[in-house]
């Protein structure tokens, strides 16, 4: 985001939906915003304690935690596909067990690590506001 601040610090009026901190504690800011937050990890823990259940317990059978089959299976195909757009890549099985620690969900809303002036920037903006009926304000 170097060259963002260098344009929004010359038409500071113009840009008014952005709010950049600085370079130096963009990603240290980010990371701690979004990394580890067990809130975001519970979802999970919940349907392996599904599965684990149903493998412990008479009364609870295969068929009735089928859904936390499911989605253990696409949440472990989406964490290999995905695992890779975070920069952080801590352990792989600790963002297996704890998806806090490595899904930052900007990175799957928009490309804005392909970015590279504050117009292309401005362009997404506009997009989501015109497709979505949301108005985007970014802190980075």
């Amino acid at each position: 985001y170097k060259r963002f601040h260098e344009v929004v610090d010359k038409k500071p009026g113009d840009y008014e939906w952005l709010t950049l901190q600085a370079l130096d504690d963009s990603r240290n800011t980010q990371k701690a915003k979004l990394q580890g937050s067990v809130i975001y990890d519970l979802g999970l823990w919940f349907i392996l304690f599904c599965i684990f259940a149903a493998v412990v317990s008479p009364g609870i059978t295969h068929r009735d935690v089928f859904h936390a089959y499911s989605m253990t299976i696409l949440w472990i195909g989406m964490h290999h596909q995905c695992r890779g757009a975070s920069t952080w890549n801590p352990n792989y099985l600790l963002t297996l067990f704890m998806p806090s620690t490595s899904l930052m969900p900007m990175e799957f809303c928009l490309p804005l690590q392909e970015l590279d002036n504050v117009d292309d920037l401005e362009d997404w903006r506009q997009f989501i506001q015109d497709r979505c009926g949301i108005t985007l304000n970014i802190v980075a």
